[in-house]
């Protein structure tokens, strides 16, 4: 029988999972989760907002043993590239786990006391969500002692190749037992066979490519401007929107300044990119998700794996170079089958990037002539 919601063997987890309004799996759930649940290993490519994160959690979490009183020690661990979205799978883990007793999570990341997660961690947990450089300094420390691990779970992997955390990556899996290993990207990246060839090398492959329906709940609108007009353009368009948006900036630099910009015209923003503390980028998202901020003006720390489902509109002020980047940054919008609106600040200097989206895609889209009158 093939797998579905109501065949979990946990009906806490179903529960939990109905509170959330998962009544049905999408298609890389659907094609992945047999393979898991028969204890391969496994590479999935597929598109930003498929849901890959239930791919992984719904059969590990099902099947997944209680351990007795005392301290746990680690069955599963997830890598993930940054403290985001370390974060943001803690929360469906836990979301997940709502009903289910006697299943602990911790996360170790970068940007807090190292000391004092050592102290959280003390009573262990059954679920590990870490990022790779801090994982490692546990594992210096002999506070991670992974030798009842049995899964390992990689994700966002093409994401860490590009921020150069492979090689942490490898020595991470270096020091673990004979593990299951599910590694999950949205986009291709040669770089990843080196790890596959090493650790995984008899993974069942699965692509799941770009679906009609993810292609057409977009709607693309392209403004063409002039670089000194995009400040304006980008109040005119938020203010007109007057719903939930992300806007895209390059470097931290340009997010500031545009944020300080539209905040003096009335328009209630704030910024997110990876100089900022992380108390405050984590209370800066909950007052996204939460519908108190309508507008987040961010960096690429907000364009990989991080679900925005709420997001109607995606604004890229600035486009960037790497067209795998453009379609992270799209992917924030149009989540779970929603209808998503994206606006292009189109100048010269940034034409080929959407081109070479175009000519991948062929997505349907209005252009207009920015007219500050």
């Amino acid at each position: 029988m093939a797998f579905s919601i109501e065949t979990l063997e946990r009906n806490t987890l179903q529960k939990a999972l109905r509170e959330m309004n998962i009544e049905t799996l999408s298609e890389v759930q659907a094609e992945c989760i047999p393979e898991i649940l028969a204890g391969r290993n496994v590479r999935i490519t597929a598109p930003t907002g498929s849901g890959k994160t239930l791919t992984y959690l719904l059969p590990l979490l099902d099947r997944m043993e209680i351990q007795k009183s005392g301290k746990h020690l680690p069955v599963l661990l997830i890598l993930v590239p940054t403290r985001e979205l370390a974060l943001q799978t803690a929360d469906i883990c836990r979301s997940c786990l709502k009903y289910t007793e006697g299943i602990r999570t911790a996360v170790l990341t970068g940007g807090v006391s190292i000391d004092a997660q050592i102290r959280s961690f003390r009573s262990g947990a059954d679920i590990v969500i870490a990022t790779p450089a801090r994982l490692l300094d546990h594992i210096r420390r002999h506070t991670f002692k992974p030798k009842q691990m049995r899964d390992v779970i990689i994700d966002e992997a093409d994401r860490m190749a590009e921020m150069g955390f492979l090689e942490d990556v490898q020595t991470v899996m270096r020091q673990l037992p004979p593990v299951r290993t599910v590694c999950l990207s949205a986009t291709e990246d040669e770089r990843l066979e080196i790890l596959a060839g090493e650790f995984f090398p008899d993974a069942v492959m699965h692509r799941i490519e770009e679906t009609s329906l993810l292609k057409q709940e977009f709607t693309f609108r392209i403004l063409h401007l002039a670089p000194k007009d995009k400040n304006s353009a980008a109040y005119h368009i938020l203010k007109e929107h007057r719903s939930s948006a992300v806007v895209f900036c390059n470097s931290r630099r340009t997010a500031d300044s545009l944020t300080a910009w539209l905040q003096k015209r009335g328009i209630h923003a704030d910024v997110l990119h990876s100089e900022m503390d992380p108390a405050v980028r984590k209370k800066t998202m909950q007052k996204y998700r939460s519908g108190e901020l309508p507008v987040i003006v961010a960096t690429d720390v907000l364009s990989r794996g991080i679900d925005v489902a709420s997001t109607g509109l995606v604004l890229l002020y600035d486009l960037p170079e790497s067209l795998n980047d453009l379609i992270h940054r799209i992917g924030r919008t149009a989540r779970a089958s929603r209808k998503g609106l994206v606006w292009v600040l189109q100048t010269a200097k940034h034409s080929a990037v959407w081109e070479a989206y175009a000519e991948s895609t062929h997505p349907v889209y209005e252009e207009y002539e920015w007219n500050p009158k």
